[in-house]
């Protein structure tokens, strides 16, 4: 038996501090992978599922939180005002059955997105623009392509912010 104990210890020791050596030393067996992908942080609506959505609450939260694509939809009031929301009838947001195209900017300022917070109001693009025109991020604008004008009034306000640092992707969908 102790024949055995000779060979035995050494290849147990042997294993033992090649282990260690290896387990202090991964990068000499493994290489780094490359990742197969990189992910984007995308706060669609403003982080609707955090805050209420598209509010200036929930895009200050989003760019606190380090978002680098902020996702807006876009829609016409009939006066040629650009209102962020997500639907085109209100009524899921304010509870009052109305579309963003019959109203006017000064009607719809009276519409509150929650009863419980009535200071969010909807917000404007303008609005919205000046608030971040410091953030270097990415803006992503969704428009409907059945709105006469709606590119147009959405460009004119984004040149009228003067916000250079972002860069606006528009999206038209059907």
């Amino acid at each position: 038996m102790s024949s055995y104990m000779y060979y035995l210890l050494p290849a147990i020791g042997g294993y033992t501090l090649t282990s260690l050596f290896f387990l202090k030393n991964p990068q000499l067996l493994h290489k780094k992978k490359r990742t197969a992908f990189y992910a984007t942080h995308i706060s669609h609506r403003g982080g609707g599922g955090e805050r209420i959505e598209n509010t200036m609450e929930a895009f200050t939260n989003a760019v606190d939180c380090g978002t680098e694509l902020l996702e807006l939809d876009c829609h016409l009031t009939r006066d040629g005002h650009v209102i962020v929301s997500h639907d085109e009838n209100l009524h899921r947001q304010t509870g009052r059955d109305v579309d963003v195209s019959d109203l006017n900017l000064e009607v719809s300022r009276h519409f509150h997105l929650t009863s419980v917070i009535p200071a969010n109001s909807l917000p404007t693009l303008s609005h919205d623009l000046h608030n971040y025109h410091y953030v270097n991020s990415t803006v992503h604008l969704l428009l409907s392509p059945n709105v006469t004008g709606l590119f147009y009034c959405t460009a004119t306000t984004v040149l009228q912010c003067h916000c250079t640092t972002m860069t606006y992707y528009y999206y038209y969908y059907y």
